[in-house]
């Protein structure tokens, strides 16, 4: 049997999610496949292995994922990284902009859509190795697919938001519904921004 070539770190405070990640890309994908509890077992795992996949959760204690992510695309630019959240906001959107995370996805988890995901990651990392750097087209895809997945979020939160609309207190309505519409606009205007150059 041939050892897998990649290697994936997956970083959750949530043991059963970090196994059921874990399984998936071990079964599905034939990957190699470490985990980690918080963002500074992670980074000490970094420091042992070399890694080509980091997945992190964004909300965790001790270090939150955006730290993580942030301090792997400082000094590890190699690594691809997806972020996972129940609670995207623009601060950590941009900020995975900023940092070149290949893809934001929503928690609760689409299996296949999380294994679709790591597959594209582990691509564009290739075709960066193989330019030797990273080029505008896959920064230009990585932050289309940031936008797309933070899009679907706040295209769910709003379906959410209609349910709850005769049980949750007005005030309340209108505060989602407000941050709702500006996660919508923030990502209309990244667009324009992206299509200007």
């Amino acid at each position: 049997m041939d050892e897998p070539t990649k290697r994936v770190l997956i970083v959750d405070d949530e043991p059963e999610i970090r196994g059921m990640l874990k399984r998936a890309v071990e079964r599905q994908l034939k990957l190699h496949v470490d985990v980690a509890a918080s963002g500074l077992e992670a980074l000490e795992e970094i420091r042992k292995h070399t890694y080509d996949l980091l997945v992190t959760d964004l909300n965790m204690p001790e270090m939150d994922g955006k730290t993580l992510f942030t301090a792997v695309k400082e000094h590890h630019p190699e690594i691809e990284v997806i972020v996972l959240t129940a609670n995207p906001s623009m601060d950590s959107t941009m900020a995975a902009v900023k940092s070149h995370v290949h893809s934001f996805l929503t928690k609760p988890i689409r299996m296949q859509a999380f294994l679709d995901t790591v597959k594209a990651a582990l691509e564009a990392g290739d075709r960066k190795s193989k330019a030797d750097g990273t080029g505008d087209e896959d920064k230009t895809q990585s932050v289309t697919q940031i936008l797309n997945d933070v899009q679907e979020a706040a295209s769910r939160l709003s379906a959410e938001l209609e349910k709850l609309a005769g049980s949750a207190p007005a005030s309340t309505l209108m505060n989602l519904h407000t941050d709702a519409s500006v996660v919508k606009d923030g990502i209309r205007r990244i667009r324009s921004l992206i299509q200007q150059g």
